[in-house]
């Protein structure tokens, strides 16, 4: 038997930094997202409901939980204007208050540990079917120590149905777990590649990059 060890070189990961953001609208439209501030993920439901019997708590059973996130950015892409509510009049006139539409996001997050720091691994994280809802924005007078104000979206998204797990809105490939070949073969659909262009995957071209 060997007892275990804590903090040995190596071990001590971190996640940090927030970058490669990417939209994808209905329409077929990509484009990147520049300008990411940070992306806050606040999950809705999963609260567990307790079983009692004879007066003993026995069993706590989690509900669903629903994806629900926070998106902060200095810019919003212009090809996204549909999904903010703002409607395009004619190019560079924009009506506000319209309809939102839905669109998928994925963005990269990294993870470092104390031997390579931010270059040990990231995740790819993929959102299905969002739906954004404005915040408030405030313009401010130029000041002594100007400061750039981010524009703020919360997020609420659709599941997905994926073989044999609970649907879901929000799928995570991690560099420290999936092969090489596999991370090309998202990133080639996120991304692009010198033979295809940019694509939100299905969960059918995901389980397909996944299959033995």
């Amino acid at each position: 038997m060997t007892r275990v060890t804590w903090d040995a070189s190596g071990q001590r990961l971190y996640q940090t930094g927030v970058d490669r953001g990417m939209i994808y609208l209905e329409d077929g439209t990509v484009s990147t997202w520049n300008g990411l501030v940070s992306v806050t993920e606040n999950p809705n439901g999963g609260d567990p409901t307790a079983t009692f019997i004879d007066g003993q708590k026995v069993l706590n059973v989690p509900s669903g939980e629903n994806y629900e996130g926070t998106i902060e950015s200095v810019s919003l892409p212009l090809a996204a204007a549909a999904c903010a509510g703002w409607g395009i009049l004619q190019y560079g006139l924009f009506a506000s208050n319209q309809p939102k539409q839905s669109f998928g996001f994925s963005y990269r997050t990294l993870i470092g540990n104390d031997v390579s720091g931010t270059e040990f691994g990231y995740r790819i994280h993929v959102i299905f079917n969002c739906t954004a809802k404005s915040s408030d924005f405030t313009h401010e007078t130029i000041k002594d120590q100007p400061a750039v104000n981010p524009y703020s979206w919360g997020i609420t998204a659709v599941p997905v149905a994926f073989s044999g797990l609970r649907p879901t809105a929000h799928v995570i490939f991690d560099t420290r777990i999936q092969t090489p070949p596999t991370i090309t073969a998202i990133e080639a659909l996120l991304y692009g590649d010198d033979e295809t262009d940019a694509v939100m995957p299905t969960p059918d071209q995901i389980a397909l990059l996944l299959s033995p």
